[in-house]
């Protein structure tokens, strides 16, 4: 699950839509128009507010164009987490437009209409609604790091304020024993904060492990202010609905995703250790069980659903379609508990022991025969028989490619040249963008 640099971080970006100062006609689609593909996978950090047709506005997707109302009416998202998208247009005389929501509007003496929208990191605005009679257009995104001090104060104050109050009510209400504490939490209806695992730098790295730079916590709550809606899972788990955030825990998140194949196995990690019942009235309090299963033993790992955040959204794993289905945060929480902090995550991690963690079983490992495969095509051909055969009797299976700027799969002592070509020599790609694949998928999508 690769995470890559862009070479564009603090630089900006504009694209105009017109090269003669003629007005653009508005039949004319913009040249980045997005690609016709399901819904689902067409934002990256969430999903719009509005729903209507929507047109990304970079090349990488970004800012998208969302029409609605018969095509009356216009938005804009940015499916962002860390820049500012400035969006400017200039309507043609005889337009007939209302600017809507915080777009800025200006009335030239030509007859030209300008409306300019600031657009922060995960927010959906309303543009203008009536009749333009053509454009001119040019976006701008700026890296927003730092956020201004004004944004971030806005940001962080009011949340940070309410989550140190919660965790000294609740600091008063414990006693020793988490069970308790969760009883008399919703007996209140107390917000439940985990003592243990506490909102704070504490349970992101501890003295000696590598610091991560956090803005801030925020409950599920704060993050899905559009929608309001919040659940560990909606409808069903998708390996697909993982996406990796900043943390740079691929190895882990190729285990969840193998485990997510199966939806029956995330649907066991999830369970509460009683009843429905319980689970709800615990939830409703901002409390949740992940079972996991370390050196033997399972344990049910109690969490709050505070999450560290940069800009509105999670900044470490999270659901790529729905911003309030928690599985993948959580799940990636409990797990970072269970070894400390977050940032013991980052260290050197084996997808294989991340699956057992997962599920309690124990595997096998095939390194020698994939060295052997990748300088012999019969011994390949016979693998990846094998991987089929294991895939068809329900077998979890991870295939990892190391990254080339941070190998932490590969021996140290391995020339990154060799490690590309034996990785190429077996039809993956290095750097691959999804964390795991099954040896059909790798098949449907054509991979040797």
């Amino acid at each position: 699950m690769g995470c890559k640099n862009s070479n564009a971080r603090g630089t900006s970006h504009r694209h105009r839509y017109w090269r003669d100062q003629r007005w653009s006609p508005l039949v004319q689609a913009p040249e980045t128009a997005a690609p016709s593909i399901p819904l689902k996978r067409l934002f990256k950090n969430g999903r719009p507010s509005i729903d209507g047709e929507y047109i990304a506005l970079f090349p990488d997707g970004l800012l998208y164009q969302i029409t609605y109302e018969n095509g009356n009416s216009w938005a804009f998202y940015n499916d962002t987490n860390h820049w500012d998208m400035w969006v400017t247009y200039v309507f043609g005389p005889g337009s007939d437009i209302v600017a809507l929501g915080k777009t800025q509007y200006t009335a030239q003496n030509d007859g030209r209409h300008h409306c300019f929208l600031l657009l922060h990191p995960g927010e959906t605005s309303p543009f203008i609604t009536g009749k333009p009679n053509g454009y001119r257009i040019s976006f701008q995104r700026l890296h927003s790091a730092p956020l201004s001090e004004e944004y971030e104060a806005i940001l962080c104050a009011e949340v940070a304020c309410r989550l140190k109050q919660e965790l000294e009510v609740v600091l008063g209400l414990y006693k020793g024993d988490m069970n308790d504490l969760i009883k008399e939490c919703v007996r209140t209806s107390t917000p439940f904060v985990d003592v243990t695992f506490p909102p704070t730098k504490e349970s992101l790295f501890r003295e000696g492990e590598q610091k991560l730079d956090v803005i801030t916590w925020k409950r599920s709550k704060d993050f899905v202010k559009e929608s309001g809606k919040i659940a560990l899972v909606f409808f069903s788990c998708d390996p697909n609905d993982i996406g990796q955030g900043e943390l740079g825990d691929e190895w882990f998140l190729c285990s969840l995703a193998a485990v997510a194949e199966f939806p029956e196995h995330i649907r066991a990690i999830l369970r509460h250790p009683q009843c429905e019942t319980e689970k709800e009235a615990e939830e409703a309090v901002g409390c949740y069980r992940i079972r996991l299963n370390k050196n033997g033993w399972y344990t049910d790992v109690i969490l709050d659903d505070c999450l560290p955040v940069s800009g509105p959204l999670p900044c470490f794993a999270k659901n790529v379609e729905e911003r309030g289905e928690l599985w993948v945060s959580l799940i990636e929480k409990a797990y970072a508990k269970m070894h400390g902090s977050y940032s013991a995550l980052v260290e050197r991690g084996d997808p294989l022991e991340g699956m057992a963690d997962l599920t309690g079983s124990p595997y096998i490992r095939l390194d020698k025969e994939w060295n052997v495969a990748s300088q012999n095509s019969l011994v390949r051909a016979y693998l990846f028989r094998r991987l089929l055969a294991y895939h068809a009797e329900k077998f979890l299976i991870t295939v990892s490619t190391p990254g080339i700027k941070n190998s932490l799969l590969a021996p140290k002592t391995t020339p990154q040249k060799t490690l590309q070509r034996n990785t190429d020599a077996l039809g993956l790609t290095w750097d691959m963008p999804t964390p795991c694949w099954s040896a059909s998928t790798l098949r449907r999508k054509g991979y040797r």
